[in-house]
């Protein structure tokens, strides 16, 4: 998932939600150059599991008590590496 293809860098996104609302919903391009579809996907991965565990620091200190979401993806190799 190329989104620039001059200097063939991926978009990460994700979106958080709360119920049925979003919360945080981010679409940006990577800082990196992937050499892979996987690659790209691990990266976007853990700028969503980063930016979760912030997020949950952040309810935490607002003494909103919020189970840990779940993450997901639909990436079979980055699952895979993750387990890893």
């Amino acid at each position: 998932m190329v989104g620039d293809r001059d200097n063939r860098r991926s978009i990460t996104r994700y979106v958080f939600t709360i119920g049925v609302k979003t919360i945080i919903s981010v679409s940006k391009l990577q800082n990196i150059v992937s050499l892979s579809r996987m690659e790209a996907e691990y990266v976007s991965t853990t700028e969503a599991s980063k930016e979760m565990i912030w997020l949950q620091r952040f309810m935490d200190e607002l003494r909103k008590k919020q189970e840990m979401g779940n993450l997901y993806t639909n990436n079979q190799s980055v699952i895979h590496l993750a387990k890893n």
